[in-house]
C-alpha cells in the first residue's frame, strides 16, 4: 500500500513538473506564488474595495444637479474621499508588488487601486497606475502564472476574429485581462480630467483592436457618451444613447437611467417636452429611490396639465412622509413653475423655503445660483450679486463652468462695492442738501421709524412665545406637574420675556437688583426707565433727538467738506459705468449710469471729455445714430483741443497712441527692472529718453 501511494504522489509531482511556466518561476513554486498573494494578499484588497464602495455609496443621492453619469455615483468623489477601507488598500497592493511581483492577481490589484484612486478624485494618480495597467500589460502579455507563459489559443482567436471583423468572446477564456477593464477606467479618467484627445484616441484604439472583448463594448460605449457630454455635444451623446438602448443588452436599471439622462440632455437643450416624455419613461423602469423622486419631480414641473394642477401635485408631495428627505428639491420645483408664470414673488418665497430646508450645499448652490441668475437677466444685477456671492460659498468643486462662473460672480462683487459707495455718499449728499434742521429731523423720522418697525417685530414675536403651548403642557397627568421648568424651550422662552418686561434687558454683572450695584447701567435699562401708565421708555425720544444731532453734525454742508464725497461717487459711477461695458457687457445699463453721472454732476466732472467719448463709443455700439451725433458733437464742441475729439474724428489716431502707450508702458517696465537691481543711472538714462521720445 506504502509502495502504492509513494508512486501516486511521484507521478503527481512529475505531472506538475511537466506543465511548470519557463517563465518567471517553475511550476511549484509559482503555484504557490499565486496561491499566498491571492489569500494573503488580493483577496484583502478585493473585500476593502467592495465593503469600502457599499458603505461609501450607502443611502447616499446622486447630484442630479448636472447630467448624471451612465455609471452610478462617479460624479461625486465626495462621497469616496474619506472611505476607511480605501485607505488600507494602497499598502497591500505595494507589499504585492515589491515581495510578489509575478503572481496571477498583480494586474488585478493594480486595476483596483487605479478605480478607487479615480473615485475619490485624484485623477493624476489614477492615470498613472491605469496607465501603467494599460501599458505594462498588453494583451497575451508574457506571465509567469500562465502555461509557457502566454494565453492558450489567444492570438489564434484574435486572427479568426479579425478575419470575421467580430470581437473576441471574454467566457471562452480561463482567465480574465484586467487591461481591458482598465482602458475603460483610464479613458473616464482622461475625460474628468479635460484630456479629450487622449480619452479619444484611447477609445479607438479599443474600437478597432479585434481583441478587446465583445463583453465590454457596452461600456466602450457608455465611455464615448460620457465624452460627448462633458464637451457638451449633445446631439452625438443622444446618437449613444440610443445605439445602448437599440444595440445593447440592458437591465431594467441600466434602462431607466440612459432615460433619465436622456431627459436630462433635452433640459440643457429647454425641449421641455421632451424632457418630460423621458422622464416619464424612466418612471416606468426600475430606478433608483431618489432618481426616481427627481424624475417625478421633474415630469411635474414640465408638465403640459397646467400651473394649477401641477403646484397641486407637488404640494402634495410636501405632505407625504416619504419624500421628508427632499423638501428642499419640491419647493425649489415649485418655484420653477412659478418662474414659468412670471410669478416672482411667490417664487422667491418658495425659493427661500428650499434654501432653509436644503441637507447639502449642491442643492443651496443650485438655488441660489437659479435666483441671481433670474435677476441676472433681468437687469437687477445688485440683487444678483448677492445671490451669487452666496452661491460661491457653497461652489461644488466638480462644477463644469467653474471658471466662467467665478469670472461673473468677481465682476458682480465689483460692481456691488461701488453700488454701495455709489448708494451711501450719494445719500449722504441728497442729506446734507436739505440743510442742517431739515438733515436733522429728517434723520430723526428714520430712527423712529426703524425702532418703531423692530419694536412691532419683538412683540409679535413675544406674542407667538407666549401663546404657544407645548403638547406636555396640555396632557392631563402628575408627570407634567413634576417636569424640570428648564428642560422646556417654550417655558424659557416665556420668561425671559416677562422678566424684560419687569426689569428690562439687563446687563449680565453681579448685584444687578441693587441701585447701587456698580454703574448704573442696569438701573437706566431696568424698570426704573419705563412709564408706569404708558409702559413706555422715557428716554426713547430725549435718546432719539441726541442720535439724530450727532449725525446731522457729520454731514457736509460746506463746498469743501463736499467736494471729496462728490469726487467719491462720480469715480464709483464712472467705475459701475465700465463694468457694465467691459465685463457684464451690458451696454444699455453702461450707457444708463454714464448719463446719470453727466446730469448730476457735469458741471463739477473731472475728465468730462473722456467719459463723453466712453459714452459716444456706446452709442455707436449700440447702433443708435442720431444719439451717436448727439454726444459727438458736445464733445467736439465742449473740448475741441482734447485728444478725445482728435480719436471721435479720426479713430485712427487712437490706435496710433495706444501702440505709443503700449511701447512706453514696455520701457518703463524696463528702467524699473533696472532700478530694483540698483542700476540708477541706466534707469534714469531711460527716463529722460521716453520723457523726449513720448512727451
Amino acid at each position: 500500500m506504502r509502495n502504492k501511494n509513494f508512486i501516486c504522489g511521484l507521478i503527481c509531482l512529475t505531472l506538475i513538473l511537466a506543465s511548470c511556466s519557463k517563465t518567471k518561476f517553475s511550476g511549484f513554486k509559482q503555484y504557490t506564488t499565486n496561491f499566498g498573494s491571492y489569500y494573503n494578499t488580493y483577496f484583502n484588497i478585493k473585500q476593502l474595495y467592495k465593503v469600502g464602495y457599499r458603505e461609501s455609496v450607502n443611502d447616499k443621492q446622486e447630484n442630479t444637479t448636472q447630467i448624471i453619469s451612465l455609471f452610478e455615483y462617479e460624479n461625486d468623489p465626495q462621497f469616496f474621499e474619506s472611505t476607511a477601507q480605501f485607505k488600507g488598500t494602497t499598502i497591500k497592493v505595494n507589499k504585492l508588488l515589491n515581495r510578489r511581483p509575478y503572481n496571477k492577481w498583480m494586474d488585478d490589484a493594480v486595476l483596483i487601486e487605479g478605480k478607487i484612486r479615480y473615485l475619490k478624485g485624484d485623477l493624476d494618480s489614477a492615470i498613472q497606475l491605469l496607465s501603467y495597467l494599460v501599458d505594462y500589460y498588453p494583451k497575451g502579455y508574457i506571465a509567469g502564472h500562465l502555461p509557457g507563459g502566454k494565453l492558450k489559443r489567444f492570438d489564434d482567436m484574435v486572427r479568426q476574429a479579425v478575419r470575421k471583423k467580430e470581437p473576441i468572446h471574454q467566457p471562452k477564456f480561463k482567465y480574465k485581462f484586467a487591461r481591458n477593464e482598465g482602458i475603460i477606467w483610464l479613458a473616464k479618467a482622461f475625460i474628468k480630467k479635460g484630456s479629450y484627445d487622449r480619452a479619444l484616441n484611447l477609445i479607438y484604439m479599443a474600437e478597432a483592436d479585434m481583441g478587446f472583448p465583445l463583453e465590454y463594448r457596452k461600456d466602450l460605449l457608455k465611455v464615448k457618451t460620457m465624452l460627448s457630454i462633458d464637451k457638451k455635444e449633445y446631439s452625438k451623446a443622444n446618437e449613444y444613447l440610443n445605439l445602448l438602448l437599440d444595440e445593447h443588452k440592458l437591465s431594467k436599471k441600466e434602462i431607466g437611467r440612459v432615460y433619465f439622462i436622456l431627459g436630462q440632455i433635452n433640459e440643457k437643450e429647454k425641449k421641455y417636452s421632451q424632457a418630460r416624455n423621458f422622464f416619464e419613461k424612466a418612471l416606468g423602469t426600475k430606478l433608483k429611490n431618489d432618481l426616481e423622486f427627481e424624475a417625478k419631480l421633474r415630469m411635474l414641473t414640465y408638465s403640459a396639465e397646467g400651473e394649477g394642477s401641477t403646484l397641486v401635485e407637488l404640494r402634495k408631495m410636501l405632505n407625504k412622509g416619504k419624500y421628508a428627505h427632499s423638501i428642499d428639491k419640491i419647493y425649489f420645483a415649485i418655484g420653477n413653475v412659478l418662474i414659468e408664470k412670471n410669478k416672482i414673488d411667490a417664487a422667491l418665497e418658495n425659493y427661500q423655503k428650499s434654501i432653509a430646508n436644503a441637507k447639502n450645499s449642491n442643492q443651496k448652490f443650485v438655488v441660489y445660483e437659479r435666483v441671481g441668475s433670474l435677476f441676472y437677466e433681468k437687469t437687477n444685477y445688485v440683487i444678483s450679486a448677492q445671490y451669487y456671492d452666496s452661491a460661491q460659498r457653497v461652489f461644488p468643486q466638480n462644477y463644469p463652468s467653474k471658471k466662467d462662473f467665478l469670472k461673473k460672480v468677481e465682476a458682480l462683487n465689483r460692481l456691488l462695492v461701488q453700488y454701495n459707495i455709489y448708494k451711501s455718499k450719494d445719500s449722504i449728499l441728497e442729506l446734507a442738501a436739505l440743510g442742517p434742521e431739515k438733515a436733522k429731523d429728517k434723520i430723526e423720522k428714520e430712527i423712529k421709524k426703524a425702532y418703531q418697525k423692530e419694536k412691532a417685530n419683538e412683540l409679535f414675536l413675544e406674542s407667538q412665545t407666549l401663546n404657544k403651548q407645548t403638547v406636555a403642557s396640555t396632557q392631563i397627568g402628575a408627570a407634567t406637574s413634576r417636569q424640570w421648568y428648564f428642560s422646556s424651550k417654550e417655558n424659557v422662552d416665556k420668561g425671559k420675556i416677562q422678566f424684560q418686561k419687569k426689569w428690562g434687558k439687563l446687563v449680565l454683572k453681579d448685584n444687578w437688583h441693587r441701585s447701587s450695584g456698580g454703574d448704573n447701567t442696569n438701573s437706566l435699562a431696568g424698570g426704573a426707565a419705563i412709564d408706569s401708565k404708558t409702559g413706555s421708555n422715557m428716554s426713547d425720544e430725549t435718546s432719539t433727538d441726541l442720535v439724530a444731532e450727532v449725525e446731522a453734525s457729520k454731514l457736509p454742508f460746506t463746498p469743501e467738506a463736499k467736494a471729496p464725497v462728490i469726487k467719491e461717487v462720480q469715480t464709483a459711477l464712472v467705475n459701475m459705468a465700465r463694468i457694465y461695458h467691459y465685463e457684464i457687457k451690458d451696454i444699455k445699463m453702461a450707457i444708463e449710469t454714464y448719463e446719470q453721472l453727466s446730469k448730476k454732476y457735469g458741471a463739477s466732472l473731472e475728465n468730462e471729455d473722456e467719459h463723453l467719448y466712453s459714452l459716444y463709443r456706446l452709442y455707436l455700439e449700440s447702433d443708435d445714430a442720431i444719439a451717436t451725433e448727439f454726444v459727438k458733437s458736445k464733445l467736439m464742441s465742449k473740448y475741441p483741443e482734447s485728444k478725445y475729439s482728435l480719436y471721435a474724428l479720426n479713430p485712427n489716431a487712437k490706435t496710433q497712441d495706444e501702440k505709443s502707450d503700449l511701447a512706453v508702458a514696455k520701457l518703463y517696465k524696463e528702467a524699473y527692472t533696472k532700478y530694483q537691481k540698483t542700476f540708477y543711472t541706466e534707469a534714469m538714462d531711460m527716463c529722460n529718453s521716453m520723457i523726449e521720445q513720448y512727451s
